[in-house]
């Protein structure tokens, strides 16, 4: 990245960007990949780089698996390693609650117990229906797939698997899925008043745990 911008502009002066991250280390968000992101926009429009932004999702995909769809920042389907992006039409926005344990889960390890189980399954991409007639319609959708990280993240840290178990049980909730490689989970919900309703109870239930209401697409 560095290369490319001071071949861009030579006469560049230093810059210190400065990053107070709020999200839990290892969370499965694709927090470091959207701040790598942001990033890139911000030394491009600082320094008046002739760099579009198909320029830079090349750099942010050269960065990390999901650098391209969190530089993007809407719904997409991710082919590929995660570089191969194709929009997702038809997908209303959707309420959650997200939930950490407070424990990390770094990538590395979670995919090497995938790989040493074998990658059961199949890979192939979902054909997605050209709209979602509401929540509990991509709910149905989505809970008919899968996350093959889950198994293995849910193996090495105990806590994913209590959190998933806690949110299964709540009848706020219409799917519940680990994010990513965890260790952060999901739930979608039916609409606001829902996810406020639930994240208010995993709140006052499990306060060690971080909780947090949120809209997806």
């Amino acid at each position: 990245m560095s290369a490319l911008f001071n071949a861009a502009n030579k006469a560049a002066q230093p810059l210190r960007l400065t990053l107070d991250k709020v999200l839990p280390v290892a969370a499965g968000l694709g927090g470091g990949s959207s701040d790598a992101g942001a990033a890139l926009r911000l030394v491009r429009d600082y320094f008046d780089l002739a760099v579009d932004d198909d320029g830079l999702e090349r750099i942010a995909a050269s960065l990390g698996s999901d650098g391209a769809a969190c530089f993007r920042q809407r719904s997409v389907l991710a082919l590929g390693r995660g570089e191969q992006l194709s929009p997702v039409i038809g997908l209303p926005s959707l309420d959650a609650v997200l939930v950490n344990p407070r424990v990390a889960s770094p990538t590395g390890p979670v995919f090497r117990a995938y790989d040493d189980s074998g990658a059961p399954g199949s890979a192939d991409a979902p054909q997605l229906p050209s709209r979602f007639a509401d929540a509990r319609d991509a709910a149905a959708f989505f809970g008919l797939r899968r996350n093959d990280l889950e198994a293995p993240a849910a193996a090495l840290i105990g806590e994913i698997a209590g959190v998933l178990a806690v949110l299964r049980r709540q009848p706020e909730s219409l799917l519940a899925r680990l994010s990513g490689s965890g260790a952060t989970c999901f739930a979608l919900c039916a609409d606001q008043q829902q996810a406020e309703r639930l994240a208010a109870k995993l709140s006052a239930d499990h306060p060690r745990w971080l909780v947090r209401r949120c809209r997806l697409g």
